[in-house]
């Protein structure tokens, strides 16, 4: 997207570096396969008996999808008049890229700005190695030509529970490892207490608070997972999906005289400059939020600066996230474990969608709208959204945080009846009787 913005914004000679297929990790192994999964499992899940079949031919849809995705892409960019030049992208000094091309050969480019747009790839555990047959990352996880009869996932992140579902659904008996003492560990308690039932009821089982200290590869086809408490675990495969490791790592940083964070991440300002002013770095490697869409819109705010023209600055406190479970959770700013975590003070409400009647008439009830507001003005900072298109109605909350807006603000909107976001409306009302308390105690006082 960086690449468009500049071209269609005056800048003449741009060129884009892409060592691997056109999109990313979202459209090739990321967000876009992982949905399609999602989507086409749940409609028709695989008998028993055709599981196999049916599973392959997903594969080769979901690999279709995603060639005539990245196809587009590269259309787009030609057309735009940008430059795509395959190969692994280095700086060499300030103004200065070298491109070691597939073959091995090298291209050296000046430029007067660069963007720095490398991405992530699967975190990885030090204590065993990831063979990509019997141990995977999602990467081979999303290639594998039949789902296997069982599988260890890993991690309860977003990457874990999405592939649970997925292979679950595949018919795979899935079994989920969580290193922190809940499922999901950076949403708040409620959403744990909820998917505790939702796994029960799927038939996923799951082991929180424990780690994997090894994993030994088994006659038979089979691995043994070997746990910190002493348990072990048998399955077909294992999935590590613990999350993701910034790709910063032989780009030439030190050429350019630009320092790496304590993560791996590229440091940048507000204006998404490095400390090198004509290098600037968006998306994942920032290590701000790992997010498509937010890496989206660094990539055109950056472009938007380097082609000189007037850009916004980026709103990392209203960018939502979604996980997509069934239910499907989905958050935005400030929750409960974050706030806690950093000592910032907080009051939240909470609905559960069985209070909802259009929820009920759906027969979708299980989950919650959760609203967080500071104390003190009642302005909204966060929320979490446990439900049936939760991924969307997110924005609601984030459109709020955006604009500053307090939970009078909200209470003092018209929600269509009947429909899931009178919900939001519901939260609202409680949360302002909340401050409006918390200010009234204050004054008392």
């Amino acid at each position: 997207m960086a690449a468009l913005t500049a071209a269609r914004h005056g800048t003449r000679d741009v060129v884009l570096i892409e060592k691997g297929a056109l999109g990313g990790t979202c459209t090739n192994r990321g967000c876009i396969p992982t949905k399609f999964l999602l989507s086409r499992l749940e409609q028709s899940a695989p008998g028993t008996d055709d599981a196999g079949r049916t599973w392959l031919k997903m594969i080769k849809h979901k690999d279709a999808l995603v060639r005539g995705l990245s196809s587009s892409i590269g259309r787009s960019c030609r057309e735009a008049g940008v430059e795509l030049l395959a190969g692994h992208g280095r700086l060499c000094g300030e103004h200065c890229v070298e491109v070691t091309g597939p073959e091995g050969g090298t291209t050296r480019l000046e430029a007067k700005k660069i963007i720095i747009a490398t991405g992530s790839s699967p975190a990885r555990i030090p204590a065993f190695s990831i063979d990509g047959e019997q141990v995977l990352t999602s990467t081979e996880a999303l290639s594998l030509q039949r789902p296997p009869a069982s599988l260890v996932i890993i991690g309860s992140g977003a990457v874990g529970s999405e592939f649970a579902f997925i292979f679950n659904r595949a018919g795979t008996k899935v079994t989920v490892v969580e290193a922190m003492d809940r499922l999901f560990p950076g949403e708040d308690q409620e959403v744990h207490d909820l998917f505790t039932g939702v796994y029960r009821k799927m038939g996923v089982d799951f082991v929180v608070g424990d780690t994997v200290d090894g994993v030994e590869p088994k006659a038979g086809g089979m691995a043994t997972v070997r746990l910190r408490s002493g348990e072990t675990l048998e399955a077909e495969k294992v999935l590590v999906g613990i999350g993701r490791r910034l790709l910063s790592d032989d780009i030439g940083l030190e050429t350019a005289g630009i320092e790496r964070g304590p993560g791996g991440e590229v440091p940048v300002d507000d204006d998404l400059r490095t400390s090198c002013p004509d290098i600037f770095a968006v998306g994942d490697v920032t290590g701000k939020m790992l997010l498509a869409h937010l890496a989206t819109f660094q990539g055109v705010q950056a472009a938007r600066r380097a082609s000189g023209s007037a850009a916004r600055a980026v709103p990392y406190h209203a960018v939502p996230w979604s996980i997509f479970t069934t239910p499907e959770i989905a958050t935005v700013g400030l929750n409960e474990t974050e706030a806690a975590k950093r000592g910032v003070g907080c009051v939240s409400a909470i609905v559960p969608w069985m209070d909802n009647i259009k929820a009920r008439i759906d027969r979708s009830t299980e989950g919650f709208v959760k609203i967080v507001a500071d104390p003190g003005d009642g302005r909204i900072v966060g929320g979490t959204i446990v439900g049936n298109h939760a991924s969307d109605m997110i924005h609601i909350l984030s459109t709020h945080i955006h604009s500053g807006a307090t939970v009078t603000d909200m209470a003092g909107m018209v929600f269509a009846h009947p429909g899931l976001a009178e919900t939001v409306y519901e939260v609202a009302q409680k949360l302002r009787h909340e401050v409006a308390r918390g200010a009234s105690a204050g004054a008392g006082s």
